[in-house]
């Protein structure tokens, strides 16, 4: 029972996922959740590049400051600096501080450069180290020793700088090693004199190290602005989206009544973009399609009087034609030869009878085709055996395949049974007809032959057994008409029309 209930709930989580709405949604989320984690990634890039470029003076400043501490020491310091036991650990602590975490006093953001530890050292005017922060003597930097012997290329300039007065800091390539950031600074006695030089080397923060020390300050930040962006993106995602598929559901409203022929209706889409101008053009479309179905249903209804008006001209005008002769005859001979006039009364029995067979094969025909009830050939069964019981021939059919056709071509076909037979039953004299339909390569064929008395085809357009119409409403759906005929060998008519798509069923009727 659960795990029916799971799959339920997941094919309708499934199904939900599948609408277009939701994938709006989400793809806007996505994108939007994406986008602010590259600005994120790219703003933590450049704080941390701008923070790096920014040591050499955040360490100037620094030096300053210490130099000011410096300033509190008696001026024997500077001469006697071993009197003075506690002047080396104010230099460690003072180098210690340059790797503490840097604080922006505007915003109290706090960013630790972590670097490795450095040194920092005192050096009188003539270039002797008066102590340094390297107590234990891991760096080699000693006390009393000179500063030649540790200052990397270019370090002597800063030095010097520092010796007329200035604070400097600069990048310098230790042999050996990568490059570090050497800065100096003078220490001045109230008589703004130089009476030493704070100097100091550190290497340069790596930004892999900073983007590290970085995330605990701001991570929880970018999480909280993370989900913040992938609700709102969910929430703007669906509005903009259901905004975009209740215009898309409109259409496919609107488009359902114009496949059910009701074209009394039209998309109402406003807007401006590409969406309400697919809407204009459907709607044209819908207008052009609305008058083109006028238009060929008032083409068929006059080619229906016009086939109507030639079948009453070839058959029932001649008719009753013949049944007025016959009448005017009886009416001469009525007094003076009353068998003869018994004759002709009978021939217009006769003709009465013909006449009336003709309006039922003509009414029939007229009568809507229940081809979407039934298939083709049970439809031709029917009316074939119905047609051969009323006018005495013998119809046979031979059905070697079920055609699914489309309903327009399965009616074309039927159509053009009804109008052979009528001309048969007409003109030919035939005593037997045979239908068949069957396949042929990529071809529904129907042939339709008989017995009768035929004619030449040279001659057809001084006939009017409606041929020609049959003709056009094959060619009307892609369609071949084929007419062969010779006096004496009866006629053939065969009908070809290109399958697209077939359901071929083997059978034999």
């Amino acid at each position: 029972m659960i795990h029916t209930r799971m799959q339920q709930l997941t094919r309708h989580f499934a199904a939900l996922l599948g609408r277009l709405q939701w994938k709006l949604t989400l793809s806007y989320a996505l994108t939007t959740t994406i986008t602010l984690l590259i600005f994120e990634v790219l703003g933590i890039l450049i704080i941390g590049g701008l923070l790096i470029n920014r040591y050499p003076q955040l360490l100037e400043n620094d030096l300053k400051k210490s130099a000011e501490v410096m300033k509190g020491y008696p001026p024997g310091a500077f001469v006697y600096p071993q009197r003075h036991i506690n002047l080396n650990e104010t230099l460690a602590n003072i180098n210690k501080s340059y790797q503490r975490p840097y604080i922006n006093p505007g915003t109290d953001v706090s960013v630790s450069l972590v670097v490795e530890p450095g040194v920092t050292a005192l050096i009188d005017p003539g270039g002797r180290v008066l102590a340094t922060s390297d107590v234990e003597g891991k760096l080699g930097v000693q006390q009393g020793s000179s500063i030649q012997h540790y200052l990397p290329s270019g370090g002597m300039a800063i030095f010097l700088t520092a010796l007329n007065g200035h604070t400097l800091a600069n990048y310098v390539t230790v042999e050996g090693s990568d490059e570090v950031i050497l800065a100096a600074t003078p220490v001045l006695n109230k008589y703004h004199k130089v009476v030493a030089v704070l100097l100091t080397q550190q290497a340069i923060p790596s930004l892999g190290k900073v983007l590290y020390t970085m995330i605990p300050l701001i991570g929880p930040s970018l999480i909280l602005a993370t989900i913040m962006a992938v609700l709102g993106g969910c929430v703007v995602g669906f509005f903009v989206s259901r905004w975009f598929t209740s215009r898309f559901q409109k259409m496919q409203g609107i488009s359902a009544r114009w496949s059910r022929g009701d074209f009394s209706h039209f998309i109402k889409d406003k807007a401006n973009d590409e969406i309400g101008q697919l809407s204009l053009q459907l709607n044209s479309m819908a207008r052009q399609l609305d008058e083109l179905l006028h238009t060929r249903q008032r083409i068929a209804t006059l080619e229906e009087r016009n086939r109507l008006a030639r079948d009453l001209h070839d058959s029932i005008k001649q008719q009753l034609f013949a049944i007025s002769m016959q009448i005017a005859s009886a009416q001469t001979l009525i007094e003076s030869d009353v068998a003869q006039t018994k004759e002709r009364l009978n021939d217009v029995d006769r003709l009465v009878n013909q006449s009336q067979q003709e309006l039922e094969t003509l009414i029939y025909q007229l009568r809507p085709v229940p081809l979407a009830e039934k298939k083709l050939v049970d439809a031709l069964r029917e009316y074939s055996e119905r047609w051969a019981g009323q006018h005495k021939i013998r119809v046979e059919l031979s059905f070697e395949d079920e055609i699914a056709l489309p309903l327009l071509a399965e009616e074309t076909f039927f159509r053009i049974a009804q109008e052979a037979l009528a001309n048969v039953w007409r003109h030919s004299k035939a005593t037997r007809v045979l239908i068949r339909l069957f396949c042929e390569q990529d071809e529904a064929i129907m042939e339709i032959s008989d017995n009768g008395k035929g004619f030449h085809v040279k001659d057809l357009p001084k006939r009017g057994i409606g041929l020609y119409s049959m003709q056009e409403r094959v060619e009307a759906i892609g369609g071949h008409f084929v007419l062969k005929s010779s006096p004496g060998k009866g006629t053939t008519i065969r009908v070809a029309v290109k399958l697209v798509k077939s359901s071929l069923i083997p059978g034999s009727l």
